[in-house]
């Protein structure tokens, strides 16, 4: 695939189209000098479910699951099915 250093971030595999998935970058330094660059986003929204790895360790899924819980969010935590070689 031919592109920039963008390319990774923006385009992603067909078979998860369905997700309907936004991504953002964010070019603009902190003004502090800190690491990292917070903005406000209302999660609800923007979140629906929470896919991980289809091999992802029963220890981290708990962990994640953990971390939903902790954050009183009630987003959809599961295994994703998919486990292809990318395609384009």
């Amino acid at each position: 695939m031919i592109g920039n250093a963008f390319t990774a971030y923006l385009h992603k595999r067909v078979i998860f189209d369905y997700e309907r998935e936004y991504r953002a970058v964010c070019t603009e330094s902190n003004p502090d000098g800190k690491e990292g660059l917070l903005i406000k986003v209302d999660l609800n929204k923007l979140v629906q479910n929470i896919f991980l790895a289809p091999y992802t360790k029963e220890e981290v899924f708990q962990n994640v699951l953990n971390i939903v819980k902790s954050v009183n969010k009630d987003f959809n935590v599961r295994r994703s099915s998919f486990d292809l070689s990318p395609y384009y």
